[in-house]
């Protein structure tokens, strides 16, 4: 039988986490209130039903935190060579979108490739003039963006024997600024020629979800630190009372 701490244990345990479900459930009721009172302002036909706006809701949040993530990785490479993501953010998300409008190539993917180019490099302002290059790379070959990232990044810095098997024959002796302005001139002009529309406006509708992500993040993000503790907590103590658990949960 259990003990009158455990029971009170297990009783906190589950009064935390229904007040944290409540309040989650609350702030999801009234985001598709806001949109049920707002629906014919912003250009909709009619309003969706709970589920889906839950399933919107969702999504959008974890687009909004990958994005997020990516921008802290990119922001940490360029703080071990002396730079910031904060400090060159205008620079950074101006090419950014260039890349975006004129190519298939979306932000999120932009932002991963500068981060391994940089990583590799170790130079900021060459891995951001390089990057046009390291997409031109990945669209005539066919290739993931962070694969063509990580061949660059590596020409970068003079290695450049991978690219012997993408047909890139650079000549002996020459200098990594010699070898990337071949590169440069064999790739030009790739990424743009290979522009697909169903795919830019894919890239798009991923922009609208991390927009609406964006602002749902801050009603969201301390309720899911929360439950994510409350689960480990639970685990634990499980962990350390499997029989009584056993007879809880038979």
């Amino acid at each position: 039988m259990a003990d009158a701490t455990t029971v009170s244990v297990l009783l906190q345990l589950r009064d935390q986490m229904s007040r944290g479900l409540d309040r989650a459930e609350g702030r999801m009721r009234g985001f598709a209130g806001k949109i049920r009172q707002h629906h014919r302002s912003i250009g909709l036909a009619a309003t969706a039903s709970g589920a889906v706006i839950t399933g919107v809701a969702v999504k959008a949040v974890k687009a909004s935190m990958e994005q997020q993530i990516g921008i802290n990785q990119l922001d940490q490479a360029m703080r071990r060579v002396g730079t910031s993501y904060e400090a060159n953010k205008a620079q950074i998300e101006k090419l950014m979108e260039a890349q975006q409008r004129k190519t298939n190539f979306g932000d999120d993917a932009s932002r991963a490739a500068l981060h391994k180019l940089i990583t590799i490099s170790g130079d900021y302002d060459r891995s951001l003039e390089h990057l046009t290059t390291t997409t031109d790379l990945a669209a005539d070959m066919k290739m993931d963006l962070g694969a063509a990232a990580v061949l660059v990044g590596k020409a970068m810095v003079g290695e450049t024997s991978s690219l012997s098997r993408y047909g890139v024959i650079l000549e002996e002796g020459m200098t990594n600024t010699e070898a990337m302005a071949a590169i440069q001139e064999k790739f030009a002009g790739a990424a743009e020629a290979a522009v697909n529309p169903i795919t830019q406006l894919t890239n798009r509708i991923g922009d609208l979800f991390e927009a609406i992500g964006d602002s749902l993040v801050p009603n969201t993000e301390g309720f899911l630190i929360a439950s994510e503790r409350a689960v480990a907590a639970l685990i634990g103590w499980i962990e350390r009372n499997p029989e009584l658990t056993q007879t809880i949960v038979a």
